[in-house]
């Protein structure tokens, strides 16, 4: 049980190594529950495990929009709840975040338009590719870059990055409180104040935290 076009069929495919239930990447091709045993060996009854195909589930109403976003950009929610142009747009801000110096030469050198330079741009780069490709139609472009990051034409690229584990956190700010206090020792040593300590400390923090820029280290600025 999941939402929909998350791999549930193909994974029964995969276990039972034929196409036992219909699968295909996209919204609504499992329309009813359906049963497939694996693992059963000939003439051994209650062997072997049951597996529940079902169609995808939605919550009725999405209270994160957001989130809602990211469904829709996985094509997980169809494309009669949204704009696809508007959706594509939030992606590529949503992508720049985290890997936009791998991500926007890519998105330019496949629509043979110059990538977004800045949040606001990113709707004129659609335009441009409309211009250039699509006889003008933006929502035409949206399905297209929805539909090339949904097919891999970017690359493998996540739209969320798993979360830390609490002991990786923990050593992650035991490190960076180490390294300041050495520095704050450092600048001591030079004859620096105490404020001029709290002011490295306070830098140091600021650096291992947001990339020394305010940005991640893969993002461009934004």
């Amino acid at each position: 049980v999941g939402f929909p076009n998350v791999g549930k069929s193909a994974l029964i495919n995969r276990l039972t190594s034929k196409r036992s239930v219909d699968s295909a990447p996209r919204v609504g091709i499992t329309r009813q529950l359906r049963w497939v045993r694996i693992g059963s060996r000939i003439g051994v009854a209650d062997d072997g495990i049951d597996l529940l195909d079902t169609p995808g589930l939605l919550p009725m109403r999405q209270e994160d929009q957001f989130a809602a976003q990211k469904l829709a950009m996985c094509n997980t929610i169809g494309e009669a709840s949204y704009l696809p142009s508007v959706v594509a747009e939030e992606m590529i801000r949503l992508i720049n975040i985290t890997q936009g110096e791998r991500f926007l030469p890519k998105l330019g050198e496949r629509y043979k338009v110059d990538p977004p330079k800045s949040r606001e741009s990113v709707h004129v780069f659609m335009t441009d590719v409309a211009e250039k490709t699509f006889k003008g139609d933006v929502e035409l472009v949206g399905r297209r870059v929805l539909l090339d990051y949904q097919n891999g034409r970017f690359g493998p690229i996540s739209l969320e990055e798993p979360p830390s584990s609490p002991l990786e956190e923990a050593g992650s700010t035991s490190a960076t409180t180490t390294a300041s206090a050495s520095s704050a020792v450092a600048a001591a040593g030079d004859g620096a104040t105490k404020e001029d300590t709290d002011a490295l400390e306070e830098e140091d923090n600021d650096d291992d935290s947001l990339g020394g820029d305010g940005a991640p280290p893969n993002a461009l600025a934004w």
